[in-house]
């Protein structure tokens, strides 16, 4: 039996009410987790919500009509397609990952610098 993806998002809270309006109803289903990577998995037992982390819901080929008519129910957006920030809907928790990774960026380019300048001293402080 294939399974069609009938919901992604980003928001926890979001696949959470998903999942339980469809385990009312009685519709299988389950949840894939992806990552930024590519990497596809079973839903965890403690998800974690972070930069780059979406969730699938899939459904059996047959059910696609009757879960998104359950679904259509809930205050979510059934044709969104998450991206890389959509994990949190607090633009300060965004600004603050952003600013976080700046400041690694800055501090690897600095390491890279610092490293680049020895060699270069060394290469001429060489005796032959």
């Amino acid at each position: 039996m294939n399974h069609v993806s009938i919901f992604r998002t980003g928001l926890l809270w979001e696949i959470d009410m998903a999942r339980e309006k469809l385990k009312e109803a009685g519709i299988p289903h389950f949840v894939q987790e992806e990552t930024l990577s590519g990497v596809r998995t079973a839903f965890p037992a403690a998800p974690a919500p972070g930069v780059g982390i979406t969730w699938k819901l899939m459904v059996p080929e047959g059910v696609i009509n009757e879960a998104k008519e359950i679904l259509k129910e809930l205050p979510i957006d059934l044709n969104k397609n998450p991206g890389f920030w959509d994990f949190t809907t607090k633009k300060s928790i965004i600004k603050g990952y952003k600013i976080y990774v700046w400041i690694l960026l800055i501090l690897i380019g600095v390491m890279f610098a610092i490293g680049l300048i020895q060699i270069i001293y060394e290469l001429f402080t060489l005796e032959f």
